[in-house]
């Protein structure tokens, strides 16, 4: 039964500046690869530049966040010869819709 762990960081330069995201993901597998119980968890944050900033009255860049949290549950039957799978997720993801106003959407 062994355990894996994954870290991973992604940076992404832009005009508007560096997004920068992660993820942390967990399996614990039990009797073989098809057999396991996972965890993932990601955040992110992304610079924009303003696109309501017309009059240079409010702050040009913008910081957009996001969020996940996911788990994954997979099994095969006692024969081997069927597998079958879940998944239970959220997700928070910020847009810029209106002018000085940030929306959070939870999927």
């Amino acid at each position: 039964m062994e355990m894996i762990t994954d870290f991973s960081f992604l940076f992404d330069p832009g005009d508007s500046g560096v997004s920068t995201s992660g993820n942390l993901e967990y399996r614990k597998y039990r009797s073989n690869a098809d057999n396991y119980l996972g965890f993932s968890f990601g955040m992110g944050f992304s610079p924009e530049a303003n696109q309501f900033n017309i009059e240079n009255n409010v702050t040009p860049i913008i910081t957009l966040k996001s969020q996940k949290f996911k788990i994954d549950y997979y099994f095969s039957s006692k024969t081997k010869k069927n597998a079958w799978g879940t998944q239970l997720g959220i997700t928070h993801q910020e847009k810029s819709l209106i002018k000085e106003v940030i929306f959070g959407f939870i999927l």
